[in-house]
């Protein structure tokens, strides 16, 4: 098909087609926001929480930030 052979579309076809082309913008655009939250998110729980563990591609980070049950109370008893 060549460039002149195309019609111009009417204003009523137009708006009909408009709302579809900005849902299906929509959707090939969720799964990058989606991508691109994730980490945000992980990152922020992981720094919230008292203990846990985080993984990458070159090495494993643990942290534990919680008191033992074992250990002895910080405060002062007298007998």
């Amino acid at each position: 098909m060549k460039l002149s052979e195309l019609k111009k579309v009417s204003q009523k076809d137009y708006e009909k087609i408009e709302p579809g082309a900005v849902a299906s913008m929509l959707i090939t655009l969720l799964p990058q926001l989606i991508y691109a939250i994730t980490p945000i998110v992980g990152l922020i729980k992981s720094s919230i929480s008292n203990s846990g563990e985080m993984k990458t591609k070159e090495a494993t980070y643990k942290w534990d930030y919680t008191k033992d049950k074992t250990s002895q109370s910080d405060s002062l008893v007298i007998f």
